[in-house]
Parts: structure tokens; sequence; C-alpha cells
């Protein structure tokens, strides 16, 4: 997934997770009502979930050093 491609700075509490990023995307692709995208997020769903585990090692320490530089909330 390509994140804000357009945006060069974007701010943290904007940016999706990291951890399980596609597998929320697809969850959040099944409540859109449209019959294409409920499809393609049922077949890809497993693909994602486990391609965002075998990323788990990367995932993590992107998510906790975007969590550390965040502002959000302050």
């Amino acid at each position: 997934m390509m994140r804000y491609a357009f945006d060069d700075d974007p701010t943290s509490c904007d940016m999706p997770p990291y951890i399980y990023g596609g597998t929320t995307l697809n969850v959040m692709a099944l409540g859109e009502g449209e019959a294409w995208i409920i499809t393609y997020g049922l077949i890809d769903l497993p693909f994602s979930l486990v391609a965002d585990t075998l990323l788990l090692p990367v995932s993590i320490p992107m998510q906790i050093n975007n969590s550390v530089k965040s502002d959000c909330g302050r």
C-alpha cells in the first residue's frame, strides 16, 4: 500500500495503523456496501492476514516509532 503518495508531510494522527493495516483496510471495505468491494475484501482478506502477520517484525517498530513522534491529543 502506498501511504499518502501525494502528501509530503502527513500527520501521524491521519495515518492508518501499520500493525495489521492491510487487514484493517479490508475489514473497513466490507462495510462499504458495494458488491464488488465486498467481494474483493472477502477474497483479499486471508492474503492480507498472512502478509500482515509475516510483516509484524517490520510493522511493530514502525508503529512504535510513529507513536513516539505523534503529538495527537496533546
